[in-house]
C-alpha cells in the first residue's frame, strides 16, 4: 500500500512539473510577441533617414598623388558640347532684273510724190498757152507705229534664237520661259563668261541648251559684280535644273521673271 501511494505521488509531481514548464514557455512566447507588436516591428523593414548635408565633401587638403599640368589649356580645348565655328559664306545680294535697251524702230520711208502726168503740147493759137496747173506734193506720212500685226513673230526654235533676239526685242513681263538660274558671280564679264563656258561643258546635259545672260550689279565699288545667269526656262524647268546642279555640288539660285 505504501509503495503504490509513493508511485502515485511521484507521477503527480512529474505531471505538475511538466505543466509548469509548458506554461512558463508559453508565457515567455506571449511576452515576446507582445513586445514586438508594441514596438511596431510587425515584420516591416526599418527606414533609415538620410542625414542632412551633402553626401560627399571635397577635403581642403586631398593629399594623395599630385597630377601635373592640370591647369593647362590643352585639356579644355576638346569640348564635346562646343559648336564648331561656322564659316561665313558671303554671297552678293540678289540682282534686280533689268530689261535690255529697246532698239529704236526705224521710221517707214515717206511715200514719194505722185508723178505729174505729161500733157501733150496744145496747138499754137494767137494766145499764149495757159500755164499748167501745179500739183502740190503730198505731205510725207508720219512714221507708222508698229502694232501687233506688224511685230516680228518670235518662233520657239531653241535657246539660241531667243538669245539673239534678246538685244533687239523686249520680252514680255512674266511670260512663259522667263525664269533663269544664277550659277556664279565674278568681277569682270570675261571671267563670268569663262565660268559659264566651264559649267556648260561640265554639265552639258543640264546647261547645254541654255544661254548665258550676264547681269551687272553695281554695289558702289570700282569693279562691281557680273552674275552668271542662264535661261530662258519656265518655273518647272528652272527648279529641275537647280535640283540636278545642287546634287552635283554646284550652287544654283532660281531668278523669277521681272514683274
Amino acid at each position: 500500500m505504501l509503495i503504490a501511494a509513493g508511485r502515485r505521488k511521484g507521477l503527480l509531481l512529474t505531471v505538475m512539473i511538466s505543466i509548469a514548464a509548458v506554461a512558463s514557455f508559453g508565457g515567455v512566447v506571449y511576452w515576446a510577441h507582445k513586445q514586438d507588436i508594441e514596438r511596431g516591428g510587425a515584420g516591416l523593414t526599418p527606414v533609415i533617414p538620410t542625414p542632412p548635408g551633402p553626401a560627399k565633401v571635397r577635403p581642403d587638403d586631398p593629399k594623395g598623388m599630385q597630377v601635373p599640368n592640370q591647369d593647362k589649356d590643352v585639356y579644355t580645348r576638346v569640348d564635346p558640347k562646343a559648336v564648331p565655328p561656322q564659316t561665313e559664306r558671303l554671297l552678293p545680294p540678289p540682282a534686280v532684273p533689268t530689261m535690255p535697251p529697246r532698239a529704236p524702230v526705224a521710221a517707214a520711208p515717206p511715200p514719194s510724190a505722185a508723178p505729174v502726168p505729161v500733157q501733150p503740147p496744145a496747138p499754137t493759137t494767137g494766145q499764149p498757152p495757159a500755164a499748167p496747173p501745179t500739183t502740190a506734193a503730198a505731205p510725207p506720212a508720219p512714221p507708222a507705229k508698229p502694232d501687233a500685226a506688224t511685230q516680228p513673230v518670235v518662233k520657239d526654235t531653241g535657246a539660241g534664237s531667243l538669245t539673239k533676239l534678246i538685244d533687239t526685242l523686249e520680252p514680255p513681263v512674266a511670260a512663259a520661259g522667263g525664269y533663269r538660274v544664277q550659277l556664279a558671280a565674278d568681277r569682270s564679264e570675261d571671267a563670268a563668261r569663262a565660268i559659264w563656258a566651264r559649267l556648260q561643258k561640265s554639265h552639258a546635259d543640264v546647261l547645254g541648251q541654255l544661254s548665258m545672260q550676264p547681269v551687272r550689279i553695281d554695289r558702289g565699288d570700282k569693279a562691281g559684280w557680273v552674275r552668271v545667269q542662264a535661261g530662258p526656262l519656265d518655273d518647272k524647268q528652272a527648279k529641275s535644273a537647280c535640283d540636278r546642279l545642287k546634287s552635283r555640288n554646284v550652287d544654283c539660285v532660281i531668278i523669277p521673271p521681272a514683274r
